[in-house]
Order: C-alpha cells, then sequence, then structure tokens
C-alpha cells in the first residue's frame, strides 16, 4: 500500500491505493482502500499530513503482511489424518523422509559471519583449487563440528540439513578442499586473532599455554624417515595407536589464541619454544607474561622467556628431584601464611609463603629456523610454595583407588605411579618363610607411602613477575622488564596474585576436554598431512565458537548447557516455505536473547529461515 494525493478542482485529497490484479486481467491496476481527506482540512490537523499518512500507509502494509504470513502458518495444521509418505516424492534423497534444519546452526552462522571468514575466504577465492562449493564446505566442515561431529563423510552427508548456501559439493570437493582448508591453517589463525582484537580487546597480557595429544584411527605410525606426525608416544589416554601432539594458547579471558601441530613422539617441554617463537613472530606478541604447568618447566624455557624480555608463571612438583634448599623451604613450618575454614572451622585449608632467590641458569634459546644459541642468565626468581587442603584430599583419594587397582592386578596401567609404593617379597607358600628362590607376594612399602603423603597438596610455582613497591611510584605503562630480569606490573603484586594467575590454568585443561569429548576431535581419520591440519583448523575455529556463545550468553551457560541448546533445537519443514518448531529449549531462548534473534517461535516461513542464516548488516 502507498499513499498517493490526488489533485482536485479546488483542492487536493489524499488517498491509501493499493496495486492489484483482478482475475484474468494482463495487468496490475490500482484500486482506492480509503480516502483520508481534502489537504486543506487535515493541515489543520497534523504539522505534515503528507509524511503523516505515508507513515499509516507503510504501517498498514506492514499489518497486512503480517496477516498473510499468519494465514500461511494457520493453513498447514489442517492435516490428512490418513496421510502415507510418499517415498517417490520428488527432491527425497536415499528414501530418507527427514526433511528438517538444525535451528542451533544459526547463532553460529552469526559468529561465523563475527569473524568474518567469509571475508577471509574471498580474498583466498584464487587459492581455493576446486571449482566451487568452498565457502559452503568451509562452513559445513566448522559448524557441523558443533552440531553433529563426525567423520568428513558423515557430516556432508548431513549437509541437506543446514542452511550455507546455494552450492551443493560432492563428497569428493569436500576432501579436495582439505588441502586449501589446511594449507591455509596458519593464515586463518593471524586473521582469527586479528579480528578477535579489534572486535573483543583480547586480553593477552596473560598466556596460558599446554599441551595434550590425540589418537589417529591408524595401527602403524609414519615412516620416522619420510617423516609425519603420527608417530608412538606417551598417550594420555594411555591408547596404543600412533599420536599426535597439540600446543594450545589461550588468552586472559579463556579463549583459545593459536595451536600448533607436533609429532606424537615429541616431548611436551620441546613444544614450547616454538610455539612462544609463533606468537611472538606470527602474532606480534610481545612481554606477555606465559603461564604453564609444571611439564613446561626446563632450564631452556625459562632462559628462553628471559632473553626475550616476557614474565612466566609455571609449576613445578616437589616430587621430582628438587634442590635440598626448596624442599627445606617447603617442610619448613615457619613463615606460611594461612586460610582457616569458615563458619568457626579452625582446620587449615590452604597455607602458602614466597621467597626471592638469585638464580643462574644456562640454556639453549632460538631466534629463527634454526638459528640457536647457548646462553646463561643470571636472574631472580619468586618461589612460592602452596598447600590445599582440597589438593590433599584429591591426591590420596586418587592414589588408594591406584592402588586397589595395582593390588588386583599388577599389569594395569599405572597412573599415579603407586607401583613405586609396593615391594616384592620371596615367601614359601609352605609355610611362609622368606626364600630368595621362591616365589613373590607384593606388599604395600608403609615408608614410601608415609614420604608420598607428606607431599600430598603442595605445589611449587617460580615466576620472574613482582608488582611495584611501597616507595615506587607509578609509572606510564603497564608493566617493564627490568635489567635484574624481573618483569614487574604497574600495581600490587603478592604471593596470592601469582596463584591466582596460575588457577587460570584449568580452563585450559577443561578446553582440552571439549575438544575430545564434546567435539570428538579424536580418533584422527585422515592421513595427509594438509588434511591433518584442515581437521585441526576446522576444531579449533569451532572450539573458539564455543567459548564465544558461553561468554555471549554472559557465562550463564557452560559448554555442554550450550552445545545441547543448538544440537538439539531443530525446525521441520511441514509444507512448502513453512517450518514447525520441532525441539527447543530455555538455554536455546537465553542464546538468542544474546544475540538478538528469537528461536521460541512455534512457525517459522522460509523468508525468516533465510534471513536468521543470512550475514547481518553491521
Amino acid at each position: 500500500m502507498r499513499l498517493k494525493v490526488i489533485p482536485t478542482k479546488t483542492d487536493k485529497k489524499l488517498y491509501l491505493v493499493k496495486t492489484i490484479k483482478k482475475p484474468g486481467a494482463k495487468y496490475t491496476t490500482t484500486k482506492a482502500i480509503e480516502c483520508f481527506g481534502s489537504l486543506s482540512e487535515l493541515e489543520k490537523i497534523y504539522d505534515d499530513p503528507i509524511a503523516h499518512f505515508k507513515e499509516v500507509a507503510r504501517r498498514r502494509t506492514e499489518e497486512e503482511k503480517a496477516r498473510k504470513d499468519e494465514q500461511k502458518l494457520v493453513d498447514p495444521i489442517k492435516v490428512d489424518l490418513n496421510a502415507h509418505v510418499d517415498f517417490n516424492e520428488e527432491g527425497m534423497e536415499d528414501g530418507k523422509y527427514d526433511n528438517y534444519l538444525h535451528l542451533g546452526q544459526m547463532p553460529l552462522l552469526r559468529l561465523y559471519h563475527m569473524l568474518e571468514l567469509d571475508d577471509f575466504l574471498a580474498r583466498k577465492r584464487k587459492s581455493w583449487g576446486i571449482r566451487s562449493g568452498m565457502e559452503v564446505i568451509y562452513k559445513l566442515l566448522v559448524i557441523g563440528r558443533i552440531i553433529c561431529p563426525g567423520s568428513k563423510l558423515a557430516t556432508w552427508q548431513q549437509l541437506r540439513h543446514f542452511k550455507l548456501g546455494n552450492s551443493k559439493p560432492t563428497d569428493d570437493d569436500v576432501y579436495n578442499a582439505l588441502e586449501f582448508i589446511g594449507g591455509s591453517s596458519e593464515e586463518v589463525l593471524q586473521h582469527l586473532n586479528e579480528v578477535m582484537k579489534r572486535k573483543t580487546g583480547r586480553n593477552t597480557s596473560l598466556m596460558y599455554y599446554d599441551v595434550t595429544n590425540y589418537y589417529c584411527e591408524i595401527d602403524d605410525p609414519d615412516n620416522a624417515v619420510d617423516g609425519g606426525l603420527r608417530r608412538r608416544g606417551v598417550c594420555k589416554e594411555h591408547r596404543p595407536e600412533p599420536i599426535i601432539q597439540m600446543g594450545l594458547f589461550m588468552d586472559g579471558d579463556g579463549l583459545p589464541v593459536t595451536y600448533g601441530i607436533f609429532p606424537g613422539n615429541n616431548n611436551d617441554v620441546t613444544t614450547f619454544i616454538p610455539m612462544m617463537n609463533k606468537t611472538t613472530d606470527d602474532y606480534g606478541m610481545k612481554k606477555i607474561i606465559y603461564v604453564a604447568d609444571k611439564g613446561m618447566m626446563s632450564h631452556d624455557n625459562i632462559v628462553h622467556i628471559l632473553s626475550h624480555g616476557c614474565g612466566y608463571v609455571i609449576s613445578d612438583s616437589p616430587r621430582k628431584k628438587q634442590e635440598k634448599d626448596i624442599m627445606d623451604f617447603l617442610h619448613d613450618p615457619c613463615g606460611y601464611k594461612v586460610k582457616m575454614g569458615g563458619d568457626g572451622n579452625s582446620e587449615v585449608v590452604f597455607k602458602y609463603k614466597e621467597r626471592t632467590v638469585p638464580m643462574k641458569r644456562s640454556g639453549v634459546t632460538y631466534r629463527g629456523e634454526g638459528e640457536k644459541k647457548t646462553c646463561t642468565v643470571e636472574y631472580n626468581e619468586v618461589q612460592i610454595v602452596f598447600w590445599s587442603k582440597k589438593y590433599a584430599e584429591r591426591a590420596r583419594k586418587q592414589r588408594y583407588e591406584a592402588l586397589e587397582k595395582v593390588m588386583r592386578n599388577p599389569k594395569v596401567f599405572d597412573d599415579y605411579n603407586v607401583k613405586g609404593l609396593l615391594k616384592k617379597i620371596p615367601v614359601d607358600p609352605r609355610d611362609g618363610a622368606v626364600r630368595e628362590d621362591m616365589e613373590y607376594i607384593v606388599e604395600l612399602d608403609r615408608e614410601k607411602l608415609q614420604e608420598a603423603e607428606a607431599l600430598d597438596g603442595y605445589y611449587i610455582i617460580r615466576s620472574n613477575v613482582i608488582g611495584r613497591n611501597d616507595e615506587e611510584k607509578p609509572w606510564e605503562d603497564e608493566y617493564r622488564f627490568r635489567r635484574d630480569n624481573f618483569f614487574q606490573l604497574n600495581k600490587d603484586v603478592d604471593a596470592m596474585s601469582i596463584i591466582d594467575m596460575y588457577r587460570g590454568l584449568w580452563e585450559i585443561e577443561e578446553t582440552f576436554k571439549i575438544t575430545k569429548s564434546f567435539l570428538s576431535t579424536r580418533p584422527i581419520y585422515v592421513r595427509k598431512e594438509s588434511s591433518i591440519r584442515a581437521h585441526f583448523t576446522t576444531c579449533f575455529i569451532a572450539l573458539l565458537m564455543v567459548r564465544l556463545l558461553e561468554r555471549q550468553t554472559g557465562n550463564k551457560l557452560n559448554h555442554s548447557e550450550v552445545l545441547d541448546a543448538v544440537r538439539q533445537s531443530i525446525v521441520a519443514e511441514i509444507s512448502p516455505g513453512v517450518y514447525r518448531n520441532i525441539v527447543t529449549s530455555r538455554n536455546m531462548e537465553n542464546i538468542g536473547n544474546s544475540m538478538g534473534m528469537d528461536f521460541t517461535k512455534l512457525w517459522y516461513t522460509a523468508n525468516e529461515i533465510r534471513a536468521l542464516s543470512a550475514k547481518p548488516k553491521y
């Protein structure tokens, strides 16, 4: 509808008109719906009658459109209860009657556009190497990893349940696309980091690092001479298959920054320097604090961090061989600051103390491809020892559970090194006499057990991070690297501040659980190195999206709730162009509210579905 002004002999009249097409007519015609009155009379009522009634016409048009949409939705409810499925229906693939869409893909597509991945692909169009469909394939492999994780073939078979674009790639197209996705993995990681810095103000003052591994669906490792990533190593899940090591950096807000993959026989500690060089050289991240667990504690890593003017907060285990003075410091009861239990509980639940010790370490630093240098660094190190009642109780419980398993079957895998607490005694089974030539009985070594229990709950943290002391005035920057190799923050920093920095490392461990359990990153089925990198890249982007959805909801939902919501949300096409909301949830409503999207409507038109999946206009 629109406003039309028609002149008369003495005045002008305002009409609401509508374009219609009469039955059998060849051309459209205009029909007057309502006369609003003469312009001269209306000017006595309205400041600008024409502008006013143009707005009236616009509202009437919207109301009529809404009524038509409602009518379209009402009609399909009138169904024939005696109708049967027609498996010869046009468009039914493989005889399957499953005409539904994953509504949970819609917030993920919004994040996909927010991360500007479509813009990245547009810039790389000439490098695709396949005829068409890369945009659809990229979306499918990333969003499919979240909605329906599985093999590349299984994900492709779900394509009809997604709204990703007009092209319909074949399964061969998907596999051919892996070479491009793997070959451009470093570029897309840098692109994502730039977008995150620009749009979220990424917090890289702290960078958390950890390593895990993923097993492969093969029996034999890659040939060591020819190279390859799939090698036998220490699998964190105690599986015999070849594995691939993955190192992951996470920022101070718990969002993944970048990853690196290494052959499965690489020791965890050797992955840190290449990954640190990656963040400084490729991402320009300098003068930051690296936080890692005891697996990264080595002289080379510490020297490399100091030589780059950075800070570190790295844990160390009191159970491994340590200098005598730090163990004496740990066992000395003097100097501990204690925290008592609440509600009148006089029991110690947490205690800690710190000291600063001059150190001298020699290590190898790497500054380029193959370029390394051995150097000795003198520095001061803050050493913090702390004990937690909760950690102590957990360690004791896990040890006794492991002991029970080993006592029942000595051949089981020893998670907690409890076999070292057992001693073998040769005895004669007839009279119990100890004899060197007889069979053994296994007995618990009580003395070793007491030694192990004495260290339960204790941790050591080593760091070069300090704060501004009382005599110092604030300076302009947030931090500075001093000549004595201290990384000094422009604020108060005490032992608990360092402990809190270290505690953030739990989130990267949780991130690994998400990739393995929820995103089914392993086992790895593909074999070519480019395909393996493509697999990890799409899994990394999927992980970033899950973390962003958590934060999008203000952390009201955790990763498990987010994934359940988007995976279960489904709409079914009841009739052409009309969809019924079959499964939704309160969590899906929360996700929609946080992103300005409505996922609780009972009915959707095809246009509404298309609008949900389209790139928003920022």
